[in-house]
């Protein structure tokens, strides 16, 4: 004689305690490296757009939220500008222009927005540094560009002040970039980088 399957039956009047059980437990230990809390870095103090605009987060250097156009032109280096905590970001210069870039994209701007960038920026050695504003429509076309510039050896605050003429699909781009260079090896510190709304 065959053994019978067993054939578990639940009562429906017990499948809501069963899913208010299993919904009380706590999250295993797996699950919880695919959790990230909200990275300090990634939220704009008051006043600025720019996530991360002193290279770094609770002392520790770090790049996040900036895209690198070229990572072997691109270093953080320990000489900050005055209240500008413990680093800098150092872009080297390899041409006409210079691959040596990075580049942070500012969400929620509008048609009309009045806005005024600054950074600090200081030749290290020879060198300098642009620091500015890209309007790229949504095929990644550039339509506009505004940039300021300096090449003196202390620390220096450049501005630039702009109000944005965008159409649907076009993104808004913060750019620190490297000086041209022929010949000679140039580079430039930025630090302090700041963005604000200043109203239509």
């Amino acid at each position: 004689m065959r053994p019978q399957p067993i054939k578990a039956r639940i009562r429906p009047s017990i499948v809501p305690a069963m899913i208010a059980v299993i919904l009380s437990l706590p999250p295993c230990a797996a699950c919880e490296e695919y959790t990230t809390d909200p990275s300090p870095a990634v939220n704009p103090p008051a006043g600025n757009l720019i996530p991360n605009g002193s290279f770094e987060r609770n002392g520790q250097a770090t790049l996040d939220t900036w895209q690198v156009s070229n990572s072997s032109l691109t270093t953080l280096a320990p000489q900050a500008a005055p209240e500008g905590g413990q680093w800098s970001l150092r872009l080297q210069s390899d041409g006409a222009p210079s691959t040596g870039q990075v580049k942070f994209q500012v969400p929620g701007l509008k048609d009309g927005d009045s806005v005024r960038l600054s950074a600090y920026v200081r030749a290290d050695d020879s060198g300098g540094g642009l620091v500015g504003l890209e309007v790229t429509s949504a095929d990644g076309r550039l339509r506009h560009k505004s940039f300021a510039s300096t090449e003196d050896t202390q620390w220096t605050q450049v501005r630039v002040t702009d109000t944005l003429s965008l159409e649907p699909g076009d993104n808004v781009w913060v750019v620190l970039r490297s000086p041209p260079t022929q010949l000679n090896a140039r580079a430039g510190l930025f630090d302090l980088v700041k963005l604000e709304r200043l109203g239509k």
